[in-house]
């Protein structure tokens, strides 16, 4: 092959030399020449474990873009079989029994949603992330895995090294089992986004998620977070499905990329709420208290949301979009529209230029005397002021829009307006101007994604107190005044800073 391609040298580590003249390039990055096997059969999961080239354990998937051998699908009696093995279980005849019984030996509850064919898919997923899970916990102590047995008898193994015993024997289904142990070989560090399950689940999914891929985790997303509170299976689809519709309305022809980003700007910014407990929960609520959960029973629950924050991110981030698309507040003497200047980013009409303003509340130790606010704002160095949020920022280039979010706040939270200010000379690479494609005209929103950096410039005080207040509503004058500068890159700042719980 190297003849064929006349490659006379290779020097290993460094550069892949071209006989036909001076070509250089890295070696990591191969000679640029596409080859093709024609002879190289490529082995099947089973040969590879048969030959000892990788652990049993270790999940595999063929990429969407591999030239390989056609991968049989198995007819869906013997493709539940082969789950009741990888579970340890006695496989039926009847493939509905065989879905059955691997739905409560993970302990995940059951869904009339889907064919049979789609819940076994789902089980082998979830199946793949607990082998994933579980050979990481088993590396950790030292163990090597041992194809003869299931993976149930792999996970009574793992808690006796660990000695957790009883603690497994009382965890609920194998999933909630193999967490409980994941959790303990890896705990997570307190305050630290480099550590977080949001940046693991973030750096494995594409950057730009198909549509299809959107919806299917819009529809795991609620109906998961529903799941948890309670609700209707019935109450929740039928919700999902009109949301889905809704976000999907008015998409004429666009190419892919656009499609995408269009029905994930409706979809967050759609005002109609899931019945919970009497209030009305809009769908963007859902995400950012997913997203700010960050909690390992929750883990599939996350990865689905994270597939949601990679389309908006995708939507949201400067770096390769054209500089007329780009609008920023530009004061009130800017025009409501904003200028549309091919190779200028446009300026829209806004209370204060390169500031924009949000609503929300916050518990009074987090802004008062050595809260998080008040010690940030009060460092010396810029650099001590930084930190991350916890979810998404959404922010309104109107002042009035953020204020009519105070009906919003609960009593006994504080009223805190964060004025977010935006450098205008290098300004902001991470932030998105949604108004555009928005469900909700007229709001202005400006949002950033989540675990984005700000820096705080100060706290003031509400100018009147509750007493003087009496039973008015809230206003302006009552509100805590958050100054926060908007990092220019997200990129180029530390994952460790401290992580904000409320923003």
């Amino acid at each position: 092959e190297w003849d064929a391609f006349h490659i006379s040298s290779l020097q290993r580590y460094s550069f892949v030399q071209a006989g036909c003249g001076s070509y250089f390039r890295p070696a990591v990055s191969g000679c640029g020449l596409r080859i093709t096997w024609q002879t190289m059969i490529p082995l099947t999961k089973e040969e590879m474990i048969e030959h000892g080239l990788v652990q049993p354990l270790v999940p595999m998937q063929q990429n969407k873009d591999e030239v390989s051998a056609p991968v049989p699908t198995l007819h869906l009696p013997e493709r539940t079989k082969v789950l009741c093995k990888r579970l340890g279980l006695e496989a039926g005849k009847h493939p509905k029994a065989n879905i059955i019984n691997s739905y409560k030996c993970l302990g995940l509850p059951q869904t009339s949603r889907g064919s049979l064919n789609e819940k076994a898919a789902l089980l082998e997923q979830e199946v793949d992330e607990v082998t994933s899970r579980l050979s990481k916990v088993l590396e950790d102590v030292g163990v090597e895995p041992d194809q003869a047995l299931t993976l149930p008898q792999q996970v009574d193994r793992a808690a006796q090294e660990c000695g957790m015993e009883s603690e497994v024997v009382a965890a609920d289904g194998l999933k909630a089992k193999v967490d409980l142990l994941f959790d303990a070989a890896f705990p997570e560090a307190e305050g630290d986004f480099t550590h977080s399950k949001y940046i693991r689940l973030y750096q494995q999914h594409q950057i730009r998620p198909s549509l299809p891929d959107v919806q299917s985790a819009t529809r795991a997303v609620l109906t998961q977070w529903a799941r948890g509170k309670g609700l209707l299976e019935e109450v929740v689809d039928q919700y999902v499905d009109s949301l889905i519709q809704r976000s999907l309305a008015s998409q004429g022809p666009q190419d892919a990329t656009r499609s995408v980003s269009n029905f994930i700007v409706k979809l967050w910014t759609d005002n109609v709420g899931l019945a919970v407990q009497g209030r009305q929960v809009e769908f963007c609520s859902i995400l950012q208290e997913v997203v700010r959960c960050d909690s390992l029973g929750e883990q599939g629950h996350l990865s689905s949301a994270v597939i949601l924050c990679r389309a908006l991110n995708a939507h949201l981030s400067q770096r390769h979009r054209p500089l007329d698309e780009l609008v920023w507040p530009g004061g009130p003497t800017a025009p409501e529209r904003p200028l549309r200047v091919p190779g200028m980013s446009g300026e829209a009409r806004s209370t204060e230029a390169w500031t924009t303003f949000r609503i929300t509340g916050m518990p009074r130790d987090e802004l008062t005397e050595g809260g998080f606010y008040d010690q940030l704002g009060k460092a010396v160095a810029i650099d001590d002021r930084r930190f991350r949020t916890k979810q998404f920022l959404a922010s309104s280039f109107m002042i009035d829009v953020a204020l009519g979010f105070l009906a919003r706040i609960p009593a006994h939270l504080e009223a805190v307006l964060l004025k977010v200010r935006i450098d205008r000379d290098s300004k902001c690479l991470h932030v998105g101007y949604l108004e555009k494609m928005t469900s909700c005209r007229g709001e202005h929103e400006h949002l950033y994604p989540p675990f984005s950096v700000f820096s705080v410039g100060g706290v003031a005080r509400p100018r009147r107190d509750a007493a003087a207040r009496g039973s008015a509503p809230l206003g302006l004058q009552d509100c805590w005044v958050v100054e926060l500068d908007a990092a220019i890159d997200n990129l180029t700042a530390p994952l460790g800073l401290p992580l904000a719980s409320w923003s």
